[in-house]
């Protein structure tokens, strides 16, 4: 009789057993939260990963066009993105239920505003299983920043001083400025801290005359090399936007000026300059348009005072503005960055 007592008892343990895991009113299976983040596809904006976190503890650096499952202990959180501006939501999270968070990015000209909306659970769960999205890991923040970027430039600006060169049919003045001018470069930086940076540029910048003429030309192009220490102002913590104010050193070499006069009786004739050394102080405003991307707008002065050499040159000329021009000016600069 006992080993029939026995042997039933071994029998119903298992089903016992099992029928308690899979009761839905089970305290394990209810004892945590589900929480649905998603992100639908969007252009603008797909570079950035959106880092999510709750009560601020992240838990999920959200790409575009996806969606990541997080288990949360039933209680009170706020779900938070900061991207410069802040999205906040404030949840109390009911044990065994589920949560559907809508997280997008509204897109401005130098960054985004994040959102976070708390989504019905039957549109949720349909976009969630609607396929147009992958599945995601609970991936966090890296510790690691990208402290190197290496970008181009663009630039542009007027000079300080003018060289008349010819007058028109309008008996007006026509000038070549030496400072100034459009041009472009190669940026490479690192940021050594919060508050720290320094940088290195090659640049190539060529001015024209005051206004075009049809039987006359004249320019005047240099290259450079300038080293900028800076002081990085952060705004709002820094992670997205920031200030640079730096000021350096500069070499400006292979100054060329010259001048097309052969069609009004005169010559074609080309000057040529030394290797001048130089200051310049700079504003850089910069933001992050995805994890890896920068972008920067800044205002820029530079100071530099040139010298005539005749090696190279085809004319020597007594005029002191072509044989020590000034060449500082003062330029607006653009440029895109990469962040490794």
């Amino acid at each position: 009789m006992k080993k029939l007592l026995l042997l039933i008892s071994l029998i119903l343990f298992p089903l016992a057993y099992g029928s308690a895991q899979n009761d839905p009113t089970n305290a394990e299976s209810i004892a945590s939260v589900r929480v649905y983040f998603y992100r639908l596809p969007n252009y603008m904006g797909s570079g950035v990963k959106m880092n999510i976190s709750m009560n601020g503890m992240s838990v999920v650096h959200l790409k575009n066009a996806s969606w990541c499952l997080y288990d949360a202990e039933p209680g009170e959180y706020i779900i938070s993105c900061s991207m410069g501006k802040e999205a906040k939501l404030k949840l109390d999270l009911q044990a065994g239920h589920v949560y559907y968070i809508k997280s997008y990015i509204n897109m401005g000209y130098w960054s985004g505003s994040p959102g976070l909306e708390l989504t019905d659970s039957i549109a949720g769960k349909a976009i969630i299983e609607g396929g147009s999205l992958r599945m995601q890991l609970s991936e966090l923040k890296p510790n690691r920043v990208n402290k190197s970027r290496m970008g181009l430039y663009m630039t542009g600006g007027v000079g300080f001083e003018t060289i008349p060169m010819f007058i028109d049919e309008n008996k007006e003045v026509v000038t070549l400025s030496t400072g100034g001018g459009f041009g472009g470069g190669l940026d490479y930086g690192y940021q050594i801290n919060k508050f720290a940076d320094l940088s290195l540029q090659c640049f190539y910048q060529g001015s024209t005359l005051s206004r075009p003429l049809k039987n006359a030309s004249a320019s005047f192009n240099r290259m450079g090399i300038s080293f900028t220490p800076a002081l990085v102002i952060p705004i709002k913590g820094g992670e997205y936007y920031r200030f640079r104010l730096g000021g350096g050193v500069s070499v400006y070499q292979f100054g060329t000026m010259k001048v097309d006069a052969s069609n009004t009786g005169g010559d074609k004739y080309k000057y040529k300059y030394l290797t001048s050394p130089g200051l310049h102080a700079s504003l850089v405003f910069s933001s992050n348009f995805s994890d890896r991307g920068s972008m920067s707008l800044g205002v820029r002065y530079y100071n530099v005072n040139y010298k005539y050499t005749s090696e190279g040159s085809t004319h020597i000329t007594t005029e002191e503005k072509i044989n020590s021009p000034d060449g500082s000016g003062f330029d607006f600069t653009v440029g895109y960055y990469y962040h490794f």
